[in-house]
């Protein structure tokens, strides 16, 4: 009918209209993609990791850390390898106590003590044996360690755990010293033996002591691993063989002998994010670049503690392209209310622009929009 066919050419019309009025008046938007120029960066300087710093100074390069300081130890044993005619003593470890009084009693190198079984073995060195001791009204009785050695040779001698008594306290008839001075060991005496007998050889001690250093030096970093969880560390921590000891030595007979290892590693666990911010503002700050962590391999060198001022020290070294700085403010700024043509003019004259890419939207729109809201400039990064 006639007034439907007018209604509908009234609606095209105003629709048409919309459609003219949002080409002429609508803002629009435009989109601003820059890719910085780049050129290699490879850098090194020297920073300090410690849990005294509280954050990230790129003045001075430090950064925050947490001080790992651990201890473990490895015992293993081994065959001995070696043969040989021997006439050997067996040695080992007694503590001595001392329940008779508060006075300190010295005995010289070379003192007896017999075994339970009536074995005689002498010290190796003159020692000072404690006096006691009074703590929450008990006496604690004095004691010391020291190294014996058998009076003869033999693999008699090689006996297990035992007490031990001082006989000449009771050859003088000192009995009362004789009940209180006594020792103990907690290992087996060895070593002991005549005739054709197993030894260690060099070969045999030099095997030993690097299977144990390994696997102590795995421990402890296995240790660390767990408890830093969340943190890096640097990879070449402060690995310290604290002490070795091993029940018989090189050309000293003994079927099997056993070396216990104790190690300590010292280093610093520090967050990636703190490492990341101190080497973007120190490429930033000394060559006016950019870098990009996903593109930067950043690696920290020759640690060293300094003990006195309670830091690690190391050289961080750099190494991925460096962008240049691009002002994305002052871009979108001095983009407003250009046209198409003097966009890409613009931008071929910023300094450390490498290519850019203009989106205007909608379509129609010819000119960038003077609102600085409605103007995005985004930054590319991308290798060469």
């Amino acid at each position: 009918s006639k007034p439907t066919r007018r209604w509908i050419l009234i609606g095209s019309a105003a629709i048409v209209a919309v459609i003219i009025l949002l080409f002429f008046f609508v803002a629009g938007n435009v989109r601003v993609i820059i890719h910085p120029a780049s050129s290699p960066l490879n850098a090194q300087f020297k920073a300090s990791i410690s849990n005294e710093f509280t954050g990230v100074d790129s003045t001075f390069n430090k950064l925050p850390g947490q001080l790992f300081e651990l201890q473990e130890t490895v015992t293993k044993e081994f065959p001995a390898t070696g043969e040989k005619q021997v006439a050997q003593k067996a040695k080992g470890t007694i503590v001595v106590s001392n329940t008779y009084g508060s006075t300190p009693q010295p005995l010289i190198a070379t003192t007896r003590f017999e075994s339970a079984a009536g074995l005689i073995f002498r010290t190796l060195r003159t020692v000072t044996v404690p006096g006691t001791t009074v703590k929450n009204g008990e006496i604690i009785a004095g004691t010391v360690s020291v190294e014996v050695i058998a009076d003869k040779a033999g693999a008699e001698y090689n006996i297990d755990p035992t007490t031990f008594k001082i006989p000449a306290f009771k050859e003088r008839g000192d009995m009362e010293r004789y009940g209180k001075f006594t020792a103990s060991s907690s290992t087996a005496m060895a070593g002991g033996a005549v005739g054709l007998a197993k030894v260690v050889t060099d070969a045999d001690f030099a095997q030993a002591k690097r299977e144990t250093t390994e696997e102590l030096d795995k421990k402890l970093r296995d240790t660390l691993t767990k408890e830093s969880s969340g943190l890096r560390t640097v990879s070449s921590a402060s690995f310290s063989l604290d002490s070795l000891e091993s029940t018989a030595q090189p050309d000293q007979a003994a079927d099997r002998f056993t070396i216990t290892t104790k190690g300590s590693l010292k280093t610093m666990g520090f967050r990636d994010s703190d490492l990341e911010m101190l080497v973007t503002e120190y490429a930033q700050k000394n060559y006016d670049v950019v870098v990009i962590p996903e593109q930067t391999k950043v690696d920290l060198k020759n640690p060293k503690f300094n003990d006195s001022r309670g830091v690690l020290e190391v050289t961080v070294s750099i190494v991925g392209p460096g962008y240049m700085s691009i002002d994305s403010k002052e871009i979108a700024e001095n983009l407003g209310g250009k046209p198409e043509p003097e966009i890409r003019a613009y931008l071929q004259k910023v300094p450390g622009v490498d290519s850019a890419k203009v989106i205007l939207s909608p379509f129609w729109i010819r000119k960038v929009p003077t609102d600085p809201s409605r103007i995005r400039v985004e930054l590319e990064y991308k290798t060469n």
